[in-house]
């Protein structure tokens, strides 16, 4: 099985249970909220990064991109080192704060998603070298799907005033 990125939404209650209880942040990593709280995002971020670099997306989308993804705020500080006890999360478990998602939320709405994926070339070849990935097929389906499911993802949790829990498995 593949090691991919995921997020989950949790409302504010739950990411503050999940800060000092570690049965209910392992309910939340063990996927046991309702399916719709969460997104797999594949290993599609890294790429993602690199491609709103190269087509000159404007530097906060860029800083907010990488919040979105990797922040720095670990849930709880107990299972921080958890991850090395199991083999199902490769990662620190950190979180997106509410007023953090407001700001993702509201830049992703000004992304144009074909402005990202303009600076892929059209040959897989090139596209692959410039994501430094190995694809089969031309990865733009494939970078479009998963930027316009977390573009969603994060739009639906401002909606709703939620957190972001992210982490590998």
């Amino acid at each position: 099985m593949a090691i991919t990125q995921q997020l989950a939404r949790v409302s504010l209650e739950e990411l503050n249970q999940c800060k000092y209880d570690k049965q209910v942040l392992d309910n939340v990593i063990s996927f046991r909220l309702h399916e719709s709280n969460y997104l797999d995002l594949n290993w599609a971020g890294t790429g993602l990064q690199i491609l709103f670099k190269k087509s000159n997306q404007p530097l906060e989308s860029q800083k907010l991109l990488d919040l979105a993804l990797h922040s720095e705020n670990i849930v709880n500080p107990e299972w921080e080192t958890a991850p090395l006890n199991n083999d199902w999360v490769y990662s620190p478990i950190t979180y997106v704060d509410s007023e953090e998602v407001q700001k993702i939320a509201i830049q992703f709405g000004r992304v144009d998603v074909n402005s990202v994926l303009s600076c892929l070339p059209k040959s897989i070849e090139e596209a692959n070298a410039l994501i430094k990935l190995d694809f089969i097929i031309h990865p733009r389906a494939f970078y479009s799907e998963y930027l316009q499911k977390l573009i969603v993802f994060y739009v639906k949790a401002a909606r709703f005033s939620a957190a972001v829990i992210t982490w590998w498995d």
